[in-house]
């Protein structure tokens, strides 16, 4: 797991949009303009359960994070990695857009050990199983935690999940880099 100073976003067009910031009547035009080239992970849309499940995902994890003092400004995050995904990084096309975390606003991050999707609907939780069973998956983390969650007795030292940042703002054009 990476203990990096930057946060990274993955697109393969305008970065940090959210189709389930859209009102859900939305969905199908826009799922329907989707291709390979603008979208990672295209074969996620066909399941008609996806962007419900992940709306109602986003409702926990901003209540998670409002309970823990966080200050959303978005209902529904950017999702980020801390430190580069060298999985993500193999297809060409998946760009990254890499923020510092120290020009961020602490109160608008929030974190996941793992994918927030697969940690917190218990369906795909099912589903992948194994690493995703972990009690640290299942929890919101704000930065100040972080450092616990690093030396946490739970958190495997061989093959760890990525750390999840959800960005509950829009980040500031000129905070955005291709490199960190």
């Amino acid at each position: 797991m990476s203990r990096s100073e930057w946060i990274v976003h993955y697109n393969r067009s305008e970065p940090f949009r959210s189709v389930t910031s859209e009102p859900e009547e939305n969905w199908s035009t826009i799922i329907s303009q989707m291709t390979e080239s603008t979208t990672w992970g295209l074969a996620r849309f066909a399941d008609k359960n996806y962007l419900p499940r992940r709306r109602a995902v986003e409702v926990k994890l901003r209540e998670m994070f409002l309970t823990k003092g966080g200050q959303p400004l978005l209902d529904h995050p950017f999702y980020c990695f801390l430190g580069r995904n060298h999985q993500f990084e193999e297809r060409p096309s998946n760009k990254a857009y890499c923020v510092r975390l120290s020009d961020m606003d602490p109160r608008h991050l929030s974190f996941t050990y793992g994918d927030s999707l697969l940690a917190f609907d218990d369906e795909y939780r099912r589903q992948i199983g194994g690493r995703y069973l972990n009690p640290l998956c299942r929890q919101v983390y704000c930065l100040t935690e972080l450092e616990d969650l690093f030396r946490h007795p739970d958190l495997p030292a061989d093959n760890p999940l990525n750390l999840e940042v959800q960005l509950w703002m829009r980040p500031q054009e000129w905070l955005v880099s291709g490199t960190a």
